[in-house]
């Protein structure tokens, strides 16, 4: 790699993690009105079902799935697929079963 794309590479890690810290200092002073664990850590137990369903959803579909999934279709071909047909299929029955 030469020398100009590691200064961008760096870069652009830097500028990811500077966002995720501002994130995280903006929330941190804007949400001192959560006084309660129950607040804090369970958002008062109002969050709807949409968004805890696209929570679970999108950790089930996680980096190191989207980095395995292309690696264990080269060791076992096509079969890989029906187990993601069969996890899509589960999510989507945990989905009409919640609601």
């Amino acid at each position: 790699m030469s020398v100009e794309t590691d200064i961008i590479n760096y870069s652009c890690v830097a500028l990811l993690l500077l966002i995720c810290i501002g994130i995280g200092i903006y929330h941190g002073f804007r949400g001192k009105n959560n006084q309660t664990p129950e607040e804090y850590l369970l958002g008062n137990r109002s969050m709807g079902l949409v968004p805890v369903a696209i929570s679970i959803f999108v950790t089930f579909q996680s980096a190191i799935s989207l980095m395995g999934i292309p690696a264990e279709m080269y060791l076992y071909g096509t079969m890989q697929v029906y187990m993601q047909v069969g996890m899509t299929l589960s999510l989507v029955a945990a989905l009409i079963i919640a609601a």
